[in-house]
């Protein structure tokens, strides 16, 4: 992300002499310059954080599987409490990475605010990754993370083929798909708002599920 910002007044005239990225652009709703490129490397900033998401549920599989959350579980400690504290931190490390993301270039022609806003715009669908990955491992714990990588890896592909993908409801099944290219243009805070509330419904669907399943071993 930091090397993005750092070249992106170069990149900027790259893009406006090549058609085929401004194309792009267009259809994702922005216009060529610094502003723009940064949107892209926002959206794959996205992506990165989507994964980590995907990687906080697999790392809470891992310690259900390898016998550690038993143990823990075994003391005066709700399943409840337990699986909310781990969402609770996975959430607050991706808003907060989410947020330093904006900070990458602040020296260029973005104002700050506007890189603070891209930075916020990444948040919305790693969250709701985090949500699917929860309601699948309160379900289907050994699911859990091919689940939630699978989202984050199907999401990008349709990102990378979509000049190319004529459906008009496959775009749709992608996370990514549904924030806007900040700061290239203007966050969609409703739609932002709505991957947020999914993403908290499916947490909490996830946590209340888990609390009545049996634990899984190897």
């Amino acid at each position: 992300m930091l090397a993005g910002g750092l070249v992106a007044p170069a990149a900027a005239r790259a893009i406006s002499n090549s058609a085929g990225i401004r194309h792009v652009l267009g259809r994702l709703g922005a216009q060529p310059g610094s502003a723009a490129y940064l949107g892209i490397i926002y959206l794959i900033g996205t992506a990165l954080t989507c994964l980590a998401a995907a990687s906080q549920i697999a790392a809470i599989q891992t310690e259900e599987a390898d016998g550690h959350a038993g143990q823990l579980l075994a003391r005066p400690v709700s399943r409840c409490h337990w699986l909310a504290g781990r969402l609770a931190i996975a959430a607050t490390l991706i808003i907060a990475a989410s947020l330093a993301a904006g900070l990458v270039g602040p020296a260029h022609r973005p104002r700050l605010a506007q890189l603070l806003k891209a930075g916020l715009n990444i948040a919305p669908p790693a969250l709701f990754v985090l949500g699917a990955g929860c309601l699948t491992y309160g379900a289907r714990p050994r699911l859990a993370s091919p689940v939630a990588y699978a989202l984050v890896a199907w999401s990008f592909l349709i990102e990378l083929l979509a000049t190319v993908i004529t459906s008009r409801w496959l775009p749709d099944t992608s996370v990514l798909h549904h924030i806007q290219p900040v700061p290239a243009a203007q966050p969609d805070w409703t739609t932002a708002a709505w991957l947020t509330g999914l993403g908290i419904l499916t947490a909490l669907t996830g946590t209340a599920l888990f609390s009545r399943r049996d634990l899984a071993g190897t």
